[in-house]
């Protein structure tokens, strides 16, 4: 026991060494005075060799004031060197711009993973598909000109795809959205033409407004893009939702060639 006593006091001396020189502020204050002469007296205490019960419980009690005028000294001081902050990571918010590589991908997955979230593929319209139309109650209405096409193009890899569309100059397309998950954000990607580019779109689901989609730029070469609209959470209110996209550049083509619909996982 008395050995232990020694490693002890031999290490709180080592302490007020490193004090003296590396924590002045510390070292200055009268608490730590009173720590050193306590020290001091143990080590006074250890070098008499009266390894009996008296002395042991003279240095219990010499070793409990030391450790309380220790802690005085440094009540109000900083650790130096502190635990590490539990890091919680932050649910990941859904974005459109992590959409921007799917832009240029001739078949679209069942299963995406997009910048830490899995979108998964829970509906799709074929256009001009009749059975598919009807079962999403797609029409176009109050366009100044609509028109059917079927087209041969590429995508930016080079990729040819043929495929039937339908566009409609102003006015707006609608159609319903199946097996939907409430409370979570969907993104609805859209095959176009992009040699028609340059306009807005503006979202409603069930009657409601709820965002604006930017068709930004032109392709006269490589022609197909999937161009993603996302309505979010808080307007994804039911398994099903009628959705509206209005045209409100005037004057300009919105196409559409097939409709892939998504939700994270």
């Amino acid at each position: 026991m008395f050995d232990i006593f020694k490693l002890v006091i031999d290490s709180e001396g080592e302490m007020a060494l490193d004090i003296d020189v590396h924590h002045p502020t510390i070292a200055q204050k009268k608490e730590f005075s009173e720590f050193r002469r306590h020290v001091e007296i143990l080590r006074g205490l250890l070098a008499e060799n009266k390894n009996n019960m008296d002395a042991y419980m003279n240095l219990l009690a010499y070793q409990a004031k030391c450790a309380e005028i220790a802690m005085s000294a440094v009540a109000g001081e900083k650790a130096l060197i502190e635990a590490p902050k539990e890091k919680k990571d932050a649910p990941k918010v859904a974005d459109i711009k992590d959409w921007e590589g799917v832009k240029g991908m001739p078949q679209p997955k069942p299963s995406m993973d997009l910048e830490g979230i899995t979108w998964v593929l829970v509906d799709e319209i074929k256009i001009l598909n009749k059975d598919s139309e009807d079962k999403h109650i797609f029409t176009i209405k109050e366009a100044k000109d609509s028109y059917r096409s079927r087209q041969k193009l590429k995508y930016p890899d080079g990729t040819t795809v043929e495929d039937t569309g339908r566009a409609h100059v102003d006015g707006y397309s609608e159609f319903k959205l199946l097996n939907i998950t409430a409370g979570r954000p969907v993104v609805i990607l859209r095959r176009m033409d992009y040699v028609y580019g340059d306009y807005e779109m503006e979202m409603s689901v069930n009657g409601k407004k709820v965002s604006v989609v930017s068709c930004v730029g032109t392709d006269r070469v490589h022609r197909w893009r999937n161009w993603p609209a996302m309505l979010p959470a808080d307007a994804v209110t039911d398994g099903t939702l009628l959705v509206r996209q209005q045209s409100i550049t005037a004057g300009r083509d919105i196409n559409m060639f097939h409709i892939w619909v998504y939700q994270p996982k």
